[in-house]
């Protein structure tokens, strides 16, 4: 089971992130698309700087500056 941990909203719409590497993403909170995050540890947080997004969790960082590929 996927459980969400944090979402953020920005210029290029939500992204959630979970348990085992979940990133989800939506351009208008409707529908969902599930990404590959690359990494199978629970994130915890995400971040969005304006220019990159940050997420994290333990002792694993994932960046992206699309939100698309991480």
């Amino acid at each position: 089971k996927e459980s969400i941990n944090d979402i953020i909203h920005s210029t290029n719409g939500f992204v959630v992130v979970g348990n085992k590497g979940t990133i989800i993403k939506s351009k208008d909170g409707k529908t969902w698309t599930k990404l590959k995050s690359g990494v199978t540890q629970n994130l915890m947080d995400i971040a969005w700087n304006g220019k990159r997004y940050i997420a994290a969790g333990g002792d694993v960082i994932v960046t992206s500056s699309d939100s698309k590929k991480w």
